[in-house]
């Protein structure tokens, strides 16, 4: 687990980093480090490890900015999501809150300046239909995410863990990101 932390944590917060630092001498055209909010919509596909069941989620991040010289931004994410035939089209939605490190928007002249690495570390709240009890319950959710892509558009990649009382679902979740500056 430290291993995995170093690398797909540390790193891309270091790498980050300096990437913002250097974009921040280039000129004024460049999206500005620590300065904007940013929202984006996920949609993705996960894959229970437990029925080997589909999950499809539907999300919406906004990515606020702690600092203006270390590229951390806090993190809000809703998702709603559906699947899984063994249990009887289960739906629910994910609250969760959390720490990005990077930022899922970067626009500049240069090739390199619209890269796009960013690492989510996010705990929260998952309310979901239960339908063998024909009940809702309520369990606690923690994701990891790493995101990779170019100026708007991500390929996001996370492992998640749902738990209840009814119910774990152990995810490896895989989805699209499009990102814009609230205004």
């Amino acid at each position: 687990m430290k291993k995995f932390i170093l690398i797909f944590v540390l790193f891309p917060l270091i790498f980050l980093n300096a990437l913002c630092q250097e974009k921040a001498k280039l000129n004024n055209e460049l999206i500005e480090c620590g300065k904007n909010v940013v929202n984006s919509v996920n949609l993705s596909f996960s894959y229970d490890q437990h029925t080997k069941d589909p999950l499809f989620y539907l999300g919406l991040k906004e990515e606020i900015p702690i600092s203006q010289t270390i590229n951390i931004n806090s993190l809000v994410n809703g998702e709603i999501f559906v699947g899984s035939k063994t249990y009887e089209k289960i739906y629910g939605t994910n609250l969760l809150i959390g720490l990005r490190l990077g930022s899922a928007l970067r626009k500049g002249i240069e090739f390199r300046d619209n890269i796009q690495i960013y690492a989510d570390i996010l705990s929260g709240l998952s309310i979901f239909n239960f339908p063998k009890t024909n009940m809702f319950y309520a369990g606690n959710i923690s994701k990891i995410a790493m995101g990779f892509g170019f100026k708007n558009y991500v390929i996001e990649i996370s492992v998640g863990k749902t738990n209840s009382d009814v119910l774990t679902l152990t995810s490896f979740q895989i989805g699209f990101n499009y990102s814009w500056i609230r205004n």
